[in-house]
């Protein structure tokens, strides 16, 4: 699929608010190895494997320790929220904040690296809090807000390149390991994101449950699946509620 194509299909989408039955969103999720080369090959996106390739190793030494720069923690924070009565990790994103385009990719392919490196700790952290109560692991959940999601955080081809990217790299570590994912505050940018995903993620959409603005539908399912003194008040805790974990 030509860039030119590609990037005139992406735009449609977002700004016709085409939905999953939509043979646009159709074209580009059923094709996100072409979007995704036509981006890194137009834009000149340049991602860990080819950057610095004398000093790979050491953007994903010491996870444990390392420090991302100040201003990417606290433009992309997460949180360990609690644990559920099965002893799972229950993790927070509120990634409707995230400001992936101007934060990341318009800064270039240095901070791109930076920030992969960022979501590889994520990962790290994530899975290490499996066995932080329950030696033997346990599975995951996830908590996705995206609440003030903005549409021209991904109307534009570079990031979308580089989302699935992302996608491509970390995909690999959750099978088999998610309990459930529950998304939030869904709009119709979210679900053409999803879609073009979808793809990438397969199997693991069986365990993800996506609802919109409407809180009052969303909340009675969140309490079913967490407890509620593991939650935020704002997701249906306690007001003086302290999350086991909080980065950024």
């Amino acid at each position: 699929m030509e860039l030119t194509v590609v990037a005139i299909l992406w735009v449609t989408c977002l700004t016709a608010n085409c939905l999953g039955d939509s043979k646009v969103s159709e074209e580009i999720s059923s094709q996100p190895e072409q979007v995704l080369s036509a981006g890194l090959n137009s834009t000149g996106i340049q991602f860990v494997s080819t950057i610095n390739k004398g000093n790979v190793t050491d953007l994903w030494a010491d996870l444990d320790t390392w420090e991302a720069p100040l201003d990417m923690q606290k433009n992309f924070p997460y949180f360990l929220s609690g644990y559920d009565d099965e002893d799972r990790p229950i993790w927070i994103v509120e990634i409707g904040k995230y400001q992936l385009r101007k934060g990341i990719v318009e800064k270039g392919p240095e901070t791109m690296a930076i920030f992969d490196k960022y979501v590889r700790q994520v990962q790290y952290r994530v899975r290490k809090s499996r066995t932080k109560i329950n030696p033997l692991g346990k599975e995951i959940n996830f908590l996705l807000d995206f609440d003030q999601l903005k549409l021209e955080q991904f109307a534009d081809l570079q990031t979308m390149a580089y989302i699935l990217k992302l996608a491509t790299a970390y995909r690999g570590p959750l099978d088999n390991v998610i309990h459930v994912v529950v998304l939030v505050n869904t709009n119709y940018i979210t679900e053409t994101l999803i879609n073009l995903v979808r793809p990438i993620f397969g199997r693991i959409f069986a365990k993800v449950e996506i609802y919109g603005t409407n809180r009052a539908k969303w909340l009675p399912r969140i309490l079913q699946y967490f407890p509620k003194d593991q939650l935020p008040e704002w997701y249906g805790g306690y007001k003086r509620f302290q999350p086991i974990e909080v980065y950024g």
